[in-house]
């Protein structure tokens, strides 16, 4: 399975919840687990095999399929109808995804794992995002979190402690990392990329100035060259 470094209520589902800018979390369900609701790990695989991996409103758990079935290393898998799929808890205490109250990613674009090189995807999230990550995994310490993208488990590392610095990488992809093309997915999966923290706001608004200032400065030398053809200002520049 891909790696992630981070840095940094209510009953049952009744439907699918949507998902924030394509991506959530979950606790991956381990097969010795002995307190699974409706009953244990070989009934869930039992139900996979004789009837897919179908949500049914008011299940506790789900099967995603794994994003890159060629993965073998992670959670335990089990294969229906030539997929691979990992069961993982919905329940919201297990959960950070759309029914977990207000949250976003701020931020989410590709790039270079500062130590190896390799293709990445850094991911920062909201204040509340964070706030709600760090309650998550400070309660499944030791336990594999599962990253699903889009529908598609990408990830389930294991979380050592709490989380709760709010940014994330992701890593992963084949033996050389991801490649250009796996990484755009993932970034567009995500709804990105965008930046839209306090520093990306910051740089958005200073290059927004200065192409205001290149576009006066050159509508300036064409009035000073060509002083009677009247041109239309610029059209107006977003800055925020």
């Amino acid at each position: 399975m891909l790696l992630v470094a981070i840095l940094g209520t209510g009953d049952a589902r009744a439907a699918d919840p949507p998902a924030i800018g394509g991506v959530e979390f979950h606790i991956v369900v381990q097969p010795g687990a002995s307190d699974l609701p409706d009953g244990p790990y070989p009934y869930w695989v039992e139900r996979l095999h004789q009837n897919g991996p179908g949500y049914k409103p008011g299940d506790a758990l789900r099967w995603f399929e794994v994003w890159r079935p060629e993965d073998t290393k992670g959670p335990e898998v089990q294969e229906w109808n030539g997929r691979r799929y990992v069961l993982a808890s919905v329940r919201p205490e297990d959960s950070l995804d759309g029914y977990s109250g207000r949250w976003r990613l701020n931020r989410v674009e590709k790039g270079r794992d500062p130590q190896v090189g390799a293709m990445v995807i850094n991911f920062e999230l909201d204040p509340a995002g964070t706030a709600l990550f760090g309650n998550l995994t400070a309660g499944h310490v030791h336990q594999p979190l599962g990253i699903v993208v889009a529908g598609r488990l990408v990830s389930a590392p294991n979380i050592l402690d709490p989380i709760t610095g709010g940014k994330g990488i992701i890593t992963g992809g084949g033996p050389g990392g991801f490649s250009d093309a796996e990484a755009d997915e993932l970034v567009r999966s995500m709804g990105g990329p965008f930046d839209r923290s306090a520093g990306g706001r910051r740089a958005l608004l200073f290059g927004a100035a200065a192409v205001a200032v290149l576009l006066v400065v050159g509508i300036g030398v064409i009035v000073l060259v060509l002083p009677r053809r009247r041109r239309p200002g610029p059209p107006p520049v977003p800055v925020g």
